[in-house]
């Protein structure tokens, strides 16, 4: 028995010394998880690592391979590493992915919970901020996805919308001047569908169903005239409200008549004449 066991043990020996020495002489068949990039393809192993530990900043940062302030060719690249001097390569880095692997990985931005992100990132969004949010970034982004944005509208409530949503829609309802007051119609969860209510200024009946250009014909929603559908074939129309001392916008008939549309009231009792009138009865 203790033959056996002796005899075994001198083949563990043999066999760990043979694959010891083939290592030293073929490393990277037996240690490496994969090929180099082909940048590194000429390295040997123990250029970048010391025996059972990862690879050393130092390495990277040697003379021959990634010398301090020539890390990168474009001026944004080298300020970056600048700014990462004494981090350790691998948090960005990593390689034996293949010839055509990508050696610069996720950045674990857990390193740098002492930082702003302006620290490193002074330029990004300044076109889409215009200087209006810069501050904490985690208020509307994460690290993982610069694009996957959570902004709260509650945060800035006191600004109006054009503040920073300047360009409003080339349609009809805002070409003719609907802008500025986009929470009568639009809510911050979602800018689509919209909920503009008109029955609050005056109810489309069937009668009413035309093209906002039909009353609102001077380009701004502001204004408005009854006159495109309801000419008033009476000729002294215009005599009576020069009489009145009402010499334009004679369209605008709520301003001083009444009328009764889809069971609400509309417009003043400035005068009896057309009170009490329905949608019908007031296409003369």
């Amino acid at each position: 028995m203790k033959k056996s066991y002796s005899f075994w043990l001198f083949i563990g020996c043999l066999l760990a010394g043979q694959l010891v020495l083939t290592g030293m002489k073929y490393p990277a068949p037996l240690y490496s998880t994969g090929d180099l990039v082909e940048a590194h393809g000429k390295l040997r192993c123990k250029d970048c690592h010391a025996p059972f530990k990862l690879v050393a900043s130092e390495s990277c940062s040697a003379a021959k391979c990634h010398p301090d302030g020539k890390i990168g060719k474009k001026p944004a690249m080298i300020d970056l590493h600048n700014r990462m001097k004494g981090k350790e390569c691998l948090i960005c880095h990593t390689d034996h992915l293949g010839s055509k692997g990508k050696i610069t990985k996720g950045m674990d931005h857990d390193a740098f919970k002492s930082s702003k992100c302006l620290d490193c990132h002074s330029g990004e969004g300044d076109k889409a901020h215009k200087e209006k949010y810069a501050g904490d970034c985690s208020e509307c982004h994460n690290t993982k996805k610069w694009k996957e944005v959570t902004f709260n509208h509650a945060r800035v409530s006191a600004k109006p919308c054009v503040d920073c949503h300047k360009k409003a829609p080339k349609d009809e309802m805002h070409e003719m001047g609907a802008i500025g007051s986009c929470g009568d119609c639009h809510t911050t969860k979602a800018w689509k569908p919209s909920t503009y209510n008109h029955d609050k200024y005056f109810f489309l009946d069937k009668d009413h169903k035309v093209a906002c250009a039909k009353c609102h014909d001077t380009k701004t929603y502001k204004k408005y005239t009854c006159m495109n559908c309801h000419e008033h074939a009476s000729r002294g129309i215009i005599s009576e409200h020069r009489e009145e001392g009402i010499k334009e916008d004679i369209g605008r008939c709520l301003d001083c008549h009444r009328a009764n549309i889809g069971g609400r009231s509309y417009g003043t009792d400035k005068t009896g004449e057309g009170e009490g009138m329905s949608g019908e009865e007031g296409d003369d």
